[in-house]
């Protein structure tokens, strides 16, 4: 039983890391995909696509909106 619980002690102190550098690089992706979108040229788009990055882009902006304290 012993054994079994340094086993999982160290899985644990291997997974916990790997878990954060996976959580970093979603991030990472995530700011791509948004800047791509932010930057992306809506006049050489068909009005099927554009109507999709312009909500994206609402949806965006709207989270990182700064909102009126108090």
């Amino acid at each position: 039983m012993k054994d079994y619980l340094e086993v999982q002690k160290r899985k644990l102190a291997i997974e916990q890391p790997n878990a954060k550098a996976r959580t970093k690089k979603a991030e990472a992706a995530l700011l791509a995909e948004e800047t791509r979108i932010m930057s992306a040229d809506l006049s050489l788009l068909e009005r099927g696509p554009r109507a999709w990055f312009e909500s994206m882009r609402k949806m965006v902006q709207d989270r990182d909106a700064v909102s009126p304290c108090c």
